[in-house]
């Protein structure tokens, strides 16, 4: 099964409807009655709608460059605002299938097939991501794991493979803060393959370049405008809070839906030693595990770290114990939660010598679990399309409101 080719078109093509309808399936209204979600309407189509696609692109928005929202919609708004949030949306999960379709590649021929499948399958039906699914507004998540999914991959052969990993590259940097957690994770990678920090420095390459020039870019955005929309609210940490947050939202939130878990943030005591308990299994495992591993296992570290020093939870009120709450900040677990579950295979082919059977009888198992939070309720309908026809019988110059979920609203003003 591992010698299979899976690079032929057919292959690549049937991979892409399958992971397009099973992402769709979850929650038809996407394609349905899609409808822009948050930032989707209030920043990038009221901002291009109304002062221009170049006018904005160039421009940091929360702090860094966010430029798979800009381009998506700078493209989808050319099929009028009506039909603009669904190839927004379209855009979204082709992203998801193009990873899946990477991850099924020969690129990865040297992981097990049907632990990617297990992958494949879990990256589909993960738990825990009901918070604007699917959407452009929250690609950049997806994109920062696509690139460190690049950095472990093996080395292209083609011309197209190269390009396919550049345009990642660019498009990952440019659309979230993440290309400067990914950054530490490349530099380690080369020392590895170079042997050492002086020869990683020695042997740079092009793509090392670029990856340090984007990673500035995104450094000057974060220092010079951060801090222009974040939220003065405390974080009220602590370390019990810490091992509860982990072990809820990270642990069992990577296999279990949330709202049914809620009480095991009521246990303290077992949130600390489980926490404990987690934190000792990773360094023996990164200590033991392959140079790829330990790559892998630094980029979520990273993420979770600077996730809940700088979360965005609420205005006023302390910060941490929102995330607590089923079903808030999800965004902040989903690139911890699919390494996580990375993690957990990893662990499992350790223990069992890499037998297939394993990966089969874990897949197995959580089918229950998967079929128990499949379904995603469709977003309140807000009659977008109905509002977007009032708009078009406005006189030029003038403005109208548009209402969208969850409960936000923006401005376009008739061309």
């Amino acid at each position: 099964m591992n010698n299979m080719k899976y690079n032929s078109l057919w292959m690549m093509t049937a991979i892409f409807i399958a992971s397009f309808c099973a992402i769709v399936l979850r929650r038809p209204d996407i394609i349905f009655n899609a409808q822009p979600w948050a930032e989707d309407g209030v920043v990038w189509m009221q901002f291009i709608h109304n002062e221009g696609f170049f006018s904005t692109i160039f421009a940091p928005q929360n702090g860094y460059y966010q430029t798979i929202s800009k381009l998506v919609f700078g493209f989808a708004l050319q099929f009028g605002l009506e039909n603009a949030p669904l190839i927004a949306n379209v855009c979204a999960i082709s992203l998801r299938c193009f990873m899946i379709m990477f991850l099924l590649s020969s690129r990865f021929k040297s992981i097990n097939i049907w632990y990617r499948f297990a992958m494949v399958v879990y990256f589909i039906a993960m738990p825990n991501i009901d918070e604007g699914y699917v959407n452009i507004t929250n690609a950049h998540w997806y994109l920062s794991v696509y690139l460190m999914m690049v950095l472990v991959a093996e080395k292209p052969e083609t011309k197209l493979g190269d390009a396919h990993d550049f345009l990642v590259l660019f498009i990952a940097a440019l659309s979230g803060p993440f290309i400067v957690f990914v950054a530490p994770c490349l530099f380690i990678k080369r020392c590895y393959e170079r042997g050492g920090i002086w020869n990683a420095i020695k042997g740079v390459n092009s793509f090392d370049i670029i990856a340090a020039a984007l990673t500035l870019i995104q450094v000057v955005a974060i220092l010079t405008t951060s801090s222009e929309n974040r939220t003065a609210a405390p974080l009220g940490a602590s370390f019990s809070l810490l091992s509860e947050i982990i072990n809820y939202r990270v642990v069992v939130g990577t296999f279990f839906d949330n709202v049914k878990t809620q009480i095991i943030d009521a246990n303290s005591a077992l949130n600390i030693i489980s926490f404990i308990v987690l934190t000792i299994i990773l360094v023996i495992m990164f200590v033991k595990g392959s140079k790829n591993m330990r790559v892998c296992m630094l980029f979520p570290v990273i993420m979770i770290s600077f996730s809940l020093a700088r979360p965005m939870m609420a205005n006023e009120a302390e910060q941490w114990p929102v995330f607590l709450y089923p079903g808030a900040g999800q965004r902040y677990f989903i690139v911890t939660n699919i390494f996580f579950f990375a993690f957990a295979l990893y662990v499992i082919h350790r223990l069992t010598g890499g037998k297939s059977l394993s990966a089969l009888l874990l897949s197995a198992l959580l089918v229950p679990l998967y079929a128990s939070y499949f379904n995603i309720y469709p977003l309140k309908d807000m009659a977008y399309k109905d509002q977007v026809m009032k708009y078009h019988e406005l006189n030029k110059g003038e403005s109208i409101m548009i209402h969208i979920n969850p409960g936000w609203s923006f401005s376009l003003i008739k061309k």
